[in-house]
């Protein structure tokens, strides 16, 4: 019974997805793009999540229906797709409104055969007419309503479904809409109630045979190539409620609405046939069609002029704000709001009746010129107060007061060239503020000589026409690179929280030319999404590093990936590691480093800090976002380990009322190894060692370079990598066991790398198991070292080693004693030795942190032991031991031992210090079975004996030396 039930249930799947693959084969042959719908997911699992929008007051959270459940992410009727292990993924549909998905795209979006199918609306001017039974009072009004439509002669051809819950879809070319302006709602009288949706550009619709939310099948009918209509009235469908026209326009909207109003001599004038062409192509790259059927008024027309001129378009500051200008002297009229359409300005009794009307002393613009008509002897003259006009583009929000973005052009300028620029709203508080911002931002001077008042009149007028077309508030990007919301923001292009590109209009968020104010921050460089950047990369990068220096360089790479996904991490975690490159000059450190910072677009070492202070390095970890920076080769001091010891865990910094909160990771590249004689900054980070090797191909430099300004384009395949924790901590676990010695956080911040590398090596199609070999024999040993695992009293020594050396300590504050308690021992004198270490080193333990470590090694924190009377008479006695005197024959005359002292001091067993002491004397001066005190010297025999009881206490009275 088990085997019949399995053996239909393939046969379902199997039939299921024959007729699925028909269906997108015959969207491919009539020009569709197919598009997965994922089923409806479990909506405790997935729900939707509202982000937070501070300025309206509205924090993350999920919204709930009329019974309180929350809203369903996957609604099995929205472009999403289950991988072959059943993780659902949204898909953002806006890019195939433009292409078609390419066969990779297919394969990875119906590979799991429980996917149905759908498809955009807008493609070939196709219209997805979707009656919905819910808006009918019963099922067989919902079907009588369609069939009588059908009945039709004209539609009895064309495309026919049911929906998975009794209603219709009906696919039809649509030649003219009313007021030229598609509709969504329609209705099936005039002003009648709202019956179904007509799913048009952009708007997605699911196709036979997806199983929908109630558990049955979507049907095809008649599926045929849809039939051209005239106009949908012609059917009976109409828009609902009056004309539909809202106020929710987009650009694309207002733009061919301006272009509608325009005179069509603008298109005999070149400058402004090409202004108009410029500012259509800066809303979007859909207008060209209607530049061209636009140009065409002009006798001067010629074909793929239009063609050729827009492929050339580059961002040059002619915007909206110029074909609204165009289209305001034209004679435009605002289709929302009829009160505040106005007359073009060479009509003055409008200007008289305007300024009378209006509650602001508004000054007004004239050919390219902000000031006053004045009546004088009975006629009007303009009299100017600025060489320049402008128009708001965009309203922006922001935590400083926000600003604008403005579309500026000067009077004195030729007419093509318009600047773009933001003015925030601190700059225009004051005159003079106003024209010191635009000066700066425009690059070239300006005169205005407008009062206060005016200006801020004239502003408000500004902005008030903006809200008037439809304008909306846009937020001001908080630094570069990834925003608190998660979008990615650059200057040329923007990346959702999940890779996909995305648009100001859609993200609502504008970035920031002027980040880092006066100081500019520099910009990285985002190519174009290209799913062949890392492959590149790492090709260039194992000729020119060799199969030796490939992994080091990996790591770097696997850091930088890691870092893309710092706000996420760091949100999480409350941490994240530093890496160390380190290694002498020559070892191609810098190399790794700025490959590894190319993904992230920082090109030509504007992503490396030089000679940075502490509060220049936060600001600029400040304004990156989740974008790596590296610091390089910082001088070895103790303001550099605090610092990095605070940026493990963000540890913000407030200078002067400036908040400084890093929001990136950083790379260190030195030639000594950063923290090596502070354990707690040690353990924070990740050396990475380079060496110089032989078997790389220098002559692959060019290729390399190459390769890195195109690297940026890998970025959204690192954005989708996103923060597997599961699969991070179980490669963490398995590394902990080859880090016995190492801080517990070491196995942490190895596999968050290791595991980033790794993807990086699968995206490249590199090997990247060998990379896990690498980090165990290699960077598990480093971290493994008895450096790296110092704790405070190893450290103490190591100390006494340095300042023994440099006869800051000696017989007067330790030396080697005979106990009855411990044996024998190394006494040390703290009240002597503690002050000239903690001024030598400042370490970062305190005196009662030894005493206790010494206390519980074995030793003893309270002794009494004999020592030289003072520093001078011992070091007298040492150098004369070295260069005695002699008498008249010669031989040498040895100096009496100082007096000797008793002092209390601590004690620590001679076997945890051997090997310490015994660095006191060359190397040649101890034999392998020497004990510590058997030294020996160049000199006589009778000396030696002296310099070997300096290092023996008999605990009675001194050595009698004669």
């Amino acid at each position: 019974m088990k085997s019949r039930i399995r053996e239909n249930r393939i046969n379902t799947e199997e039939k299921y997805s024959t007729e699925r693959q028909a269906v997108i084969n015959w969207l491919l042959e009539q020009g569709y793009p197919p598009l997965p719908v994922a089923p409806i997911q479990d909506p405790k699992r997935h729900h939707k999540l509202v982000k937070a929008d501070p300025q309206r007051q509205i924090w993350e959270h999920c919204p709930l229906n009329e019974k309180l459940q929350p809203l369903p992410l996957f609604t099995g009727k929205n472009p999403s797709y289950l991988d072959e292990s059943g993780k659902p993924h949204l898909l953002n549909h806006r890019q195939y409104q433009k292409r078609s998905p390419n066969t990779k795209e297919l394969q990875q979006w119906f590979a799991n055969p429980a996917n149905g199918i759908g498809t955009l609306g807008g493609w070939n001017n196709t219209t997805w007419l979707d009656f919905d039974v819910k808006c009918f009072s019963s099922q067989e009004e919902c079907d009588a309503a369609v069939t009588k439509i059908l009945q039709v002669p004209e539609l009895q051809g064309t495309l026919v479904e049911r929906s998975h819950s009794g209603g219709w879809r009906i696919a039809v070319k649509v030649k003219n809409w009313p007021n030229g302006k598609p509709f969504t709602n329609f209705a099936l009288h005039r002003d009648g109630v709202h019956v179904g949706e007509a799913l048009g550009a952009g708007r997605f619709t699911v196709l036979a045979p997806t199983l929908g939310p109630s558990g049955n099948p979507y049907q095809s009918i008649n599926r045929a190539v849809p039939v051209e209509v005239e106009s949908l009235e012609a059917y009976g469908i109409y828009p609902k409620g009056t004309n539909q026209i809202t106020n929710q326009w987009t650009d694309v909207d207002w733009a061919l609405s301006y272009l509608k109003a325009l005179h069509p001599s603008r298109a005999d004038d070149y400058d402004e046939w090409l202004k108009v062409g410029m500012a259509l192509h800066s809303v979007d790259q859909s207008l060209l069609d209607d530049w061209d059927a636009w140009s065409r008024q002009s006798s001067k027309y010629q074909p793929g002029e239009c063609q050729r001129k827009w492929a050339s378009f580059q961002r040059s500051g002619v915007g909206i704000g110029t074909l609204f200008s165009f289209a305001k002297l034209d004679g435009w009229q605002n289709p929302h709001n009829s009160r505040n359409q106005r007359r073009s300005l060479n009509a003055i009794s409008t200007i008289k009746e305007y300024k009378v009307t209006n509650q602001w002393n508004v000054p007004v613009s004239l050919n390219g010129e902000i000031g006053w008509l004045v009546e004088e002897d009975d006629q009007f003259n303009f009299h100017p107060k600025c060489n320049f006009d402008f128009q708001v583009e965009r309203e922006l929000s922001s935590e400083d007061g926000g600003g604008l973005v403005l579309q500026v052009q000067r009077s004195v300028d030729p007419p093509n060239l318009q600047r773009r620029m933001i003015l925030h709203s601190i700059d225009y508080s004051e005159v003079t503020r106003f024209v010191d911002a635009m000066k700066v931002a425009l690059g070239c001077g300006i005169v205005c000589n407008l009062k206060k008042e005016h200006l801020g009149a004239f502003i408000h007028s500004r902005i008030q026409e903006y809200r008037d077309r439809g304008g909306k508030l846009y937020r001001l990007s908080e630094g570069i690179g990834q925003q608190s919301d998660g979008t990615w923001v650059f200057a040329d292009c923007q990346y959702t929280a999940d890779g996909e590109s995305t648009t100001e209009e859609e993200s609502g968020w504008i970035f920031n030319n002027n980040i880092g104010g006066v100081e500019k921050m520099p910009l990285p460089e985002i190519a174009t999404p290209d799913s062949e950047a890392l492959p590149r990369l790492l090709s260039a990068m194992q000729k020119f590093h060799g199969s030796s220096g490939i992994y080091p360089a990996l790591m770097v790479l696997g850091y930088v990936a890691a870092g893309v996904h710092y706000r996420t991490i760091m949100l999480r975690e409350k941490c994240f590691p530093l890496i160390n490159l380190v290694g002498d000059p020559g070892s191609n450190k810098s190399v790794a480093a700025n490959n590894a910072l190319s993904l992230v677009g920082w090109l030509n070492n504007r992503g490396v800090l030089h000679r940075a202070s502490v509060s220049a390095t936060y600001e600029t970890l400040k304004l990156a976002g989740s974008l790596p920076l590296c610091l390089d080769d910082p001088q070895r001091s103790r303001e550099l380990d605090e610092l990095l010891k605070g940026l493990f865990n963000a540890v913000p910094r407030k200078v002067r009322g400036n908040y400084q909160e890093p929001h990136s990771p950083l790379i260190v590249c030195s030639n000594h190894a950063v923290g090596d004689d502070q354990p707690a900054t040690l353990s924070r980070l990740i050396q990475v060692p380079f060496y110089r090797v032989n078997d790389g191909d220098k002559t692959a430099w060019d290729e390399m370079q190459q390769a890195q300004r195109l690297a940026s384009g890998a970025l959204p395949d690192l954005i989708k990598l996103g923060y597997p924790v599961q699969q991070i901590r179980a490669l963490a676990s398995q590394l902990r066991s080859h880090l016995p010695y190492a801080h517990a956080r070491i196995a942490d911040s190895l596999g968050l790398i290791t595991w980033y590398a790794q993807a990086v090596a699968k995206l490249a199609n590199f090997k990247s198991d060998e990379i896990k070999s690498y980090v165990v024999d290699q960077l598990c040993k480093t971290a493994n070292d008895a450096d790296s695992v110092a704790n405070s009293l190893t450290d103490f020594l190591d100390k006494l080693n340095a300042l023994h050396a440099e006869s800051l300590i000696g017989m007067w504050s330790v030396r080697v004693v005979e106990t009855s308690e411990i044996g024998k021992a190394l006494a040390i004198h703290l009240s002597v030795v503690w002050p000239v270490l903690d001024r030598m080193f400042a370490p970062i333990y305190s005196r009662k942190v030894i005493e206790a470590l010494i206390d519980k090694a074995g030793g003893r924190i309270k002794s009494v032991q004999k020592f030289h009377r003072s520093k001078d008479e011992s070091l007298t006695y040492q150098r004369l031991l070295i260069t005695p005197r002699t008498d008249s024959d010669g031989n040498p005359m040895l100096p009496k031992e100082p007096d000797m002292v008793s002092r209390r001091c601590c004690l620590l067993p001679i076997q945890i210090v051997s090997e310490f002491i015994s660095l006191w004397h060359q190397p040649n001066q101890l034999g392998s079975s020497a004990d510590v005190t058997d030294v020996t010297t160049t000199l006589s025999e009778s000396t030696t004996v002296a310099v070997s009881e300096m290092y023996e206490l008999d605990t009675n009275a001194s050595p009698d030396v004669t």
